[in-house]
């Protein structure tokens, strides 16, 4: 494996999980589009008309490096339960990124997320990273900055978000030590300071780590790890404060696709109470998908089960059984048909549906 920053990315933000797992399946679908789709990008956009040309020198310095991405999506959704019923429809997201080689060494990577009803409805920078490998360092890398630690997968092919993304999902600014083998084995430990706090001073004491390796081609593959952080109160879903004792999360995962079918599997747990009693929160996610074509254009159907323990006292269903659809229309451009009952701890249920329309640039 090249020992360039550039293959340094580690835990990507929500929407960039999803749309890995999703783009990672279709192209297994349908290889012919992915070669149609790679020469569509080697082409690049038709020429525009501009009065006064940058100079040569400063136009190829920067389309080689810097690279914008983004997604947006739009969600309409309907919602039908014991206690009530309705429907909305929504931004919920647009993600705008941007990553620089700021030498042959060192890149830096900035994400803005906006999420409709999050964050007082501001734009908010969610990622701001700075990673530098150098030859002398090996397959190791350090990146410092505003980040989603390592600690989870939160693959998925539906629409939604899993439970175990809900209790486990951390973004601090820390500072992480990475390695990528050449075999397929990854790693990092990180340090961070947290919002809990156990009565003591205000200092840098938490920490975590992972361990994974991935194996495989277009064919069949198995991605799989485990990971570890020492206080999961300070994952965004709980968002803990004051604290009698740092608990810490444990979470194993894997990932495995066999010709058109792929199948992930999840658990993320707290290793003791965080609020009291019945507090030793947990969540499992399991997955089946299938990769098809539907007039010629790359498709997935996938049926899920989540589960949790002890989740009540954090708002979360009990089990949670799922069945999506998503049809790549366009070349970066796809819809997804999501139908989840929800059964929460007092015996309610609530059926939601959501269509999604989502661009990737």
């Amino acid at each position: 494996m090249n020992t360039t920053t550039e293959n340094r990315a580690f835990t990507p933000s929500r929407c960039r999980r999803k749309a890995l797992a999703l783009g990672i399946a279709m192209v297994l679908a349908a290889p012919g589009w992915a070669d149609e789709q790679g020469a569509a990008d080697e082409m690049g956009p038709p020429e525009a008309e501009v009065a006064a040309p940058a100079p040569a020198g400063i136009a190829n310095s920067w389309a080689d490096s810097v690279q914008v991405s983004g997604v947006v999506e739009v969600e309409a959704g309907a919602w039908d339960g014991d206690h009530e019923s309705g429907s909305d429809l929504s931004l919920a997201t647009v993600e705008l990124g941007v990553d620089a080689k700021v030498n042959a060494y060192t890149e830096a990577h900035l994400l803005l997320l906006y999420e409709e009803g999050e964050n007082d409805d501001e734009i908010a920078l969610d990622e701001g990273i700075i990673t530098i490998a150098h030859p002398a360092m090996g397959p190791a890398y350090l990146s410092a900055g505003r980040m989603y630690v390592p600690f989870g997968s939160f693959a998925t092919q539906m629409v939604s978000d899993p439970l175990t993304l809900e209790i486990g999902e951390t973004g601090e600014t820390a500072v992480l030590f990475g390695y990528e083998g050449d075999q397929g084995l990854y790693g990092s430990l990180y340090l961070f300071n947290g919002d809990t706090r156990d009565g003591g001073d205000d200092t840098i004491e938490h920490w975590g780590g992972n361990i994974g390796y991935t194996w495989g081609d277009d064919l069949r593959g198995l991605e799989m790890g485990a990971s570890y952080i020492s206080s999961i109160g300070d994952s965004d879903g709980l968002d803990l404060r004051e604290v009698a004792d740092y608990e810490g999360g444990l979470g194993v995962h894997a990932t495995a696709h066999a010709g058109r079918f792929t199948v992930v599997a999840e658990y993320v747990a707290a290793m003791g109470d965080l609020a009291g009693p019945g507090t030793e929160v947990a969540a499992w996610n399991l997955e089946a998908g299938y990769h098809f074509d539907i007039a010629e254009r790359p498709s997935t159907v996938a049926l899920g089960y989540q589960q949790t323990e002890d989740g009540e006292a954090f708002g979360l269903p009990e089990t949670r059984v799922l069945a999506a659809l998503s049809v790549d229309v366009l070349d970066n451009t796809a819809i997804g048909l999501e139908w989840a009952r929800d059964e929460f701890y007092d015996d309610t249920e609530n059926d939601t549906t959501t269509v999604q329309l989502a661009a990737e640039f």
